[in-house]
């Protein structure tokens, strides 16, 4: 039986005309995509478009030698892709039929057809039910047919950059009794993904890891996944959330993703926050398990869990566990009259050298990468065995705030691996 609230939410979201014309608006996807046809769409070749809604796809098909398409859409907006087909002259080869995919019989397709069209992409790369569908639908397709897209990827990366409308959210959420009044429960069941147009791979802590994989003609289809993915760390930095992009192959070199920069694009790059921003450091690994619901309202469940092996939790820790570590100033700084810059294309950092012994243990750190060997100079400069003393506590400090302003990588050579585990919840209307 079908979930009455959640097939009103789906119909009005694809029955919607503005949805439609920024779909024909977005020019990178459908030339894209009709170049895709008229590459795999041959004379005389049946085709299905599945959720075929104005009709272009089919119409596409059409131009490209097919002699007969059915058109599956269980919207409304399927009165309106008839009126356009008899407008063209399409109507006496092409089939509507105002149903979901997973109804359709014999009755309604009597014929094994050559290629099944659809655009089952979300900005997640799975589209509500759409990838289940496609499943049921492979009955009615010849052995040697095609699916156009073919195949795709999803990809996930650990970002420091979060976008400024989840940072103003959280500055509001997480206050204290906002307006005397205590959110917490309401914050805690808050935690939506957000879109994300500037997306700059410089921002990232590591390579983009693959989520899914999806041959769509070989495989087969599901709505939900789990997978568990490792990172590894490659610079220092504190993760904000996951940046999540796809790929999708809808012909042999004919490549669309929601990383391309187009106008009026129909897809964009997404921001998953994290629970906890997190500290990491090159070298370390961060372990992401990924498992997904659907629900009958048309909408996704992420539920995350995150593990984290560092090589250590708190830098306020003494010297003696900081020993077995290496130090190095990023490429991008720059050190000049008694200050430190950070400088890249997206923000500059500077840090104020305020003493002769922080002059001292940046000149240390500039000749010396590792921690225990810049600790033995300073004893013996100083000729001093005690950890405690001010020298030390200031070049603990200055380790602390270069790595806070993201100047330095520390890595070990000598690794002691801690642990942070916690997991949350993503929901994704």
């Amino acid at each position: 039986m079908n979930n009455l609230k959640g097939g009103i939410q789906v119909i009005s979201y694809f029955n919607n005309y503005k949805r439609h014309l920024g779909l024909l608006l977005d020019q990178n996807r459908v030339i894209k995509f009709r170049h895709a046809i008229f590459q795999n769409v041959k004379t005389d070749d049946i085709v299905i478009d599945l959720g075929c809604g104005i009709g272009i796809l089919g119409f596409f098909a059409l131009e490209s030698g097919a002699s007969h398409v059915y058109a599956i859409e269980p919207t409304e907006i399927i009165e309106l892709a008839k009126k356009i087909s008899i407008l063209n002259g399409y109507s006496n080869r092409i089939t509507f039929i105002k149903k979901n995919g997973k109804g359709i019989s014999k009755k309604d397709i009597p014929e094994k057809v050559d290629v099944i069209i659809s655009e089952p992409i979300s900005n997640f790369l799975l589209e509500g039910d759409l990838w289940s569908t496609i499943q049921y639908l492979k009955r009615f397709l010849k052995e040697d047919g095609k699916i156009i897209p073919y195949s795709g990827k999803l990809f996930i990366a650990p970002s420091e950059n979060a976008p400024q409308t989840f940072l103003d959210s959280c500055n509001v959420l997480n206050y204290p009794n906002l307006f005397h009044i205590n959110f917490d429960d309401f914050t805690k069941n808050v935690m939506y993904k957000s879109e994300v147009f500037d997306v700059n791979p410089k921002n990232w802590v590591s390579e983009p890891e693959i989520i899914l994989d999806i041959n769509l003609k070989n495989d087969e289809l599901k709505d939900y996944f789990s997978k568990v993915i490792k990172f590894k760390i490659e610079k220092s930095g504190l993760i904000q959330g996951f940046h999540i992009y796809f790929k999708l192959n809808i012909a042999p070199k004919i490549e669309i993703s929601s990383l391309d920069n187009s106008h009026y694009a129909t897809w964009a790059p997404q921001f998953l926050p994290i629970k906890l921003p997190i500290q990491v450091n090159g070298g370390e690994i961060l372990s992401l398990k990924i498992s997904t619901k659907t629900f009958p309202d048309y909408h996704y469940q992420w539920d995350l869990e995150l593990e984290h092996f560092s090589f250590y939790s708190d830098l306020s820790i003494d010297l003696n566990r900081l020993e077995g570590l290496e130090i190095n100033f990023k490429p991008e700084i720059i050190i000049k009259n008694d200050s430190i810059y950070y400088l890249d294309q997206d923000f500059f950092v500077q840090y104020d050298i305020e003493s002769e012994m922080e002059k001292k243990i940046i000149d240390l750190i500039q000749k010396e990468n590792k921690i225990k060997n810049i600790i033995q100079e300073i004893k013996n400069t100083y000729k001093t065995d005690n950890l405690k003393t001010e020298i030390f506590l200031t070049f603990t400090n200055i380790i602390k705030k270069l790595n806070s302003l993201n100047m330095i990588e520390i890595k070990s050579y000598s690794p002691s691996f801690l642990r942070n585990n916690f997991s949350w919840t993503i929901r994704i209307p």
